[in-house]
């Protein structure tokens, strides 16, 4: 039976009014007119919003549980929310073995931590009137991790009184395999108290276009899902994607941005919890094979930026796009010297926005400052800040967004690395090039060359490498120290490696061929 799709629920004025709509009230008891036994009593479970469709790997799976009243007197029973306890859901596999068993208890020990210091009181129960019904939502990733493509079911048990329990039907579900085309991460507020990972996947059927995904971590880390993959829509092959920043100082709003360009077009999408709340629709963007800046600015509005070709040559543009507005965006153009490889962005609230872009014509590499206002005024003209015959192999900024960070290695010898450091005020400052321990090597001692590689600045300082050699193995450490070779790339090899800095904890990531998040370590701050 397939249920319908509840509303996001932002605050407790909605929870009240949809208690109240449902016919029932809810308060804390031990024992009142609790039911000796379930045979009047209802339990089903459904679609929340994705109809039973395939999942990719990662992807919200997401269900309606609903408890009916068929009697015709009112039963106060246990509630579906806010229990400790109860309900409790069973995975199951495509034999109908049981994978596990996971209750509300266990799900808060993944989200926020360690719960037995916390008080538990007796369980929140309900009146729940002659054929009315009581519901809530659920995502299985938040109870169990992801799990890979294959057949699969979910039912959930719930107590609706002392000894008294109700079970569901089995719901059938399935997860398929997906190639990630496209990535990107961020943070929830400036913050960083979770990691936002937004990626376009598409699972190669013939016709079919890669999805968005957007997930936040949890508190715990980022090797938990505390909302999402949420399904954000389908883009055409060859877009990008890319995760809105933060100010430092950024008033906490608990929303975000998340963008897709693809040649003339963009679309920006504000969401909370990665949830949909606003969308731009796709309008014209001046680029060919645009490349979007990392961390464009949220300003509450958001400042999209990207990099690409004109028809006259290359070019930065951006766009203002506020939520709710009803002409659609009107993007600017800079015109750029040459195509930056690489690009990044600093930023405050109001003041003129800084980018550094890397440029590279085979010999040596030059760094190039541009300072833009929002509206596409230049404040300050591009001018060379750097220049070097190494490769520039990565961009970063500091959490302060005081401080550009250029990681450059050498051209013949890839594993002579060194940092380059270039305050917004004042000279850059470059270390020297020296040889990377646990740089991956070849069996005939050759250096490996990084095919993807992102240079993570860690809030408070410290700055981390992550990269996918020629090979696909996946490694990763920080940069004045070593890196560690976390996954084997034969066979499956990773793809876009990343790291997850937040205040409390730093991961390591990179995605599979078959698009599963790989975590490779945690560590606690």
């Amino acid at each position: 039976m397939r249920l319908a799709a509840s509303g996001l629920v932002l605050n407790l004025a909605a929870v009240v009014a949809a208690a109240l709509a449902a016919g029932y009230t809810a308060e804390r008891k031990r024992e009142v007119n609790l039911p000796a036994d379930a045979k009047d009593l209802e339990l089903r479970i459904g679609w929340r919003d994705w109809q039973g469709a395939p999942l990719y790997p990662e992807q919200s799976a997401e269900f309606h549980l609903e408890l009916v009243n068929r009697s015709q007197a009112a039963q106060t029973v246990v509630d579906l929310q806010n229990n400790i306890f109860t309900p409790v859901l069973q995975l199951y596999d495509a034999r109908g073995a049981a994978l596990g068993r996971y209750d509300p208890y266990a799900r808060k020990q993944r989200l926020v931590g360690d719960m037995s210091r916390r008080s538990i009181g007796p369980p929140l129960t309900s009146t729940l009137p002659p054929g009315k019904a009581m519901s809530d939502d659920h995502n299985l990733w938040t109870y169990s991790p992801p799990l890979p493509a294959g057949n699969y079911a979910v039912a959930a048990t719930h107590r609706v009184a002392e000894g008294v329990d109700v079970t569901s039907n089995r719901l059938p579900f399935s997860v398929v395999d997906a190639r990630v085309e496209s990535a990107a991460a961020g943070y929830d507020s400036a913050l960083r108290s979770a990691t936002v990972t937004a990626w376009l996947a598409a699972d190669g059927s013939p016709g079919k276009s890669p999805r968005l995904l957007v997930r936040q971590s949890a508190l715990t880390g980022y090797g938990m899902a505390g909302q999402g993959a949420t399904p954000c829509g389908d883009f055409p092959h060859g877009a990008r994607v890319a995760v809105g920043g933060y100010a430092p100082g950024a008033p906490l709003t608990r929303q975000g941005w998340v963008a897709v360009v693809w040649d003339g077009r963009a679309e920006l999408i504000r969401h909370a919890f990665t949830s949909p709340q606003w969308r731009s629709g796709a309008f014209g963007f001046p680029l060919a094979e645009p490349v979007p800046v990392p961390r464009f600015p949220d300003r509450g509005h958001a400042v999209f930026l990207a990099t690409g070709k004109t028809r006259d040559g290359f070019a930065l543009a951006g766009a203002v796009v506020h939520a709710g507005a009803a002409a659609p965006p009107k993007p600017w153009l800079v015109r750029l010297a040459e195509e930056p490889k690489l690009a990044a962005c600093a930023f405050g609230m109001e003041q003129p926005i800084a980018l550094l872009l890397a440029a590279d014509n085979g010999k040596q590499a030059r760094l190039i400052r541009l300072d833009v206002w929002e509206n596409g005024k230049v404040a300050v003209a591009a001018r060379t800040v750097y220049t070097t015959p190494n490769e520039v192999l990565a961009l970063a900024v500091t959490s302060e967004a005081d401080v550009f960070m250029a990681l450059e290695g050498g051209r013949r010898l890839p594993d002579r690395l060194a940092m380059v450091r270039l305050p917004l005020q004042g000279p850059p400052a470059a270390g020297e090039p020296h040889p990377m321990p646990g740089w991956p090597v070849a069996p005939a001692a050759r250096a490996l060359r990084a095919v993807q590689l992102q240079l993570e600045a860690a809030p408070g300082g410290g700055l981390w490498i992550a990269l996918v050699d020629e090979q696909g193995a996946f490694r990763a450490g920080p940069a004045g120290g070593s890196l560690a070779k976390l996954r084997d790339g034969a066979g499956s090899p990773a793809l876009f490696p990343h790291v997850s800095a937040n205040f409390r904890n730093l991961t390591l990531a990179c995605f599979t061929s078959r698009g599963r998040l790989f975590f490779g370590g945690q560590s606690e701050r």
